[in-house]
């Protein structure tokens, strides 16, 4: 699941990456830090994780916007991403 987004400024074309299954208890520098771990510092632009309006808890899922190149080897790794012991979808 991927939009392309362009946005003004110095930022090069990137993507969107929907990331599911995640622990309820994931926090957004969390998800940085697992892909910046697996793709490199340069690799994610921002991470965002939607919460509940009434509780403030994790929805469950995240995304990742990634630079093109590192999306695309993220995408095409066919590697399985497991964080908190979840498999992220």
């Amino acid at each position: 699941h991927s939009n392309q987004t362009r946005t003004k400024g110095e930022r090069p074309p990137a993507i969107k990456l929907h990331i599911g299954n995640l622990s309820y208890k994931t926090l957004p520098n969390q998800l940085y830090d697992f892909f910046t771990r697996l793709y490199g510092k340069d690799s994610v632009l921002e991470c965002h994780i939607p919460t509940e309006r009434d509780t403030g808890n994790s929805r469950g899922f995240g995304f990742v916007t990634m630079p093109d190149e590192h999306a695309k080897a993220a995408l095409e790794s066919g590697r399985k991403h497991e964080m908190d012991g979840r498999i992220l979808k």
